[in-house]
Formats: structure tokens, sequence, C-alpha cells
């Protein structure tokens, strides 16, 4: 049963992050263009929170989740800097990418952690 709450979370997960990433405003300055840039990164975030976090139901090992987690990151920003950005401001965005998941996916993976204590006693 505990499972299958911890399941229901990750799923909620995936569905906020995809709701999100779609919620982009009409594009009209420089600032709705970042904060089009920031909700896409946090969608991203909670998304590499949740298959993080679901990699951790299966590996016992604390070396394995981690590993998932940088290879989930990598790849994600990898996937948002080849499609949408432009190549002259690649480094920016891989920076501003880093930042924002770094802040949202920790707090996230926090939140996922707590519930996996609370909920899956080993």
């Amino acid at each position: 049963m505990k499972k299958y709450l911890f399941g229901a979370y990750l799923l909620l997960s995936f569905i906020v992050a995809l709701s999100i990433c779609n919620a982009n405003l009409p594009i009209e300055d420089e600032m709705t263009n970042s904060l089009n840039s920031l909700r896409f990164l946090s969608g991203e975030a909670i998304l590499l929170g949740s298959i993080s976090s679901a990699g951790a139901l299966f590996y016992k090992g604390r070396k394995e989740r981690i590993i998932l987690a940088i290879f989930t990151a990598v790849l994600l920003l990898l996937l948002y800097t080849i499609l949408y950005s432009a190549w002259l401001t690649v480094y920016l965005r891989i920076a501003e990418g880093f930042f924002v998941l770094l802040i949202v996916g920790s707090i996230h993976y926090f939140i996922s952690f707590l519930l996996r204590n609370l909920l899956i006693k080993p």
C-alpha cells in the first residue's frame, strides 16, 4: 500500500511537471520570455526529481541513485540546449538550467526523500 502511495505521488509530480512545461505565457517582452524559460526548467526539474525518485525505488545503493540523478540532469539539459536555445547563448542557458535544476530539483528530491522514508520503511 505504501509503495502505491509513493507511486501516486510520482505520477502526480509528472502531471504537475508537464502542466508547468506547457503553461507558457504569450511572449510580449524579455521578462515574459525569461518566465517561460524558468517555468520550463522548473518542470524539467520536477521531472528529474520524479525520475530519480522512481529510480531510487529500484536501486538499493546511494551511489546508483546519485549516478541516475546526474545522468538524467545532463540528458535533460542537453535536450533543452539543443531544442530551445540559440547557439550563441548555449553557455548561459546551461548555467541557468543547472541553477534552476539544482534549486527546484533538490527541493523536490528532499520532499520525495521524506515521503520515501515515511511511507516505505526499510
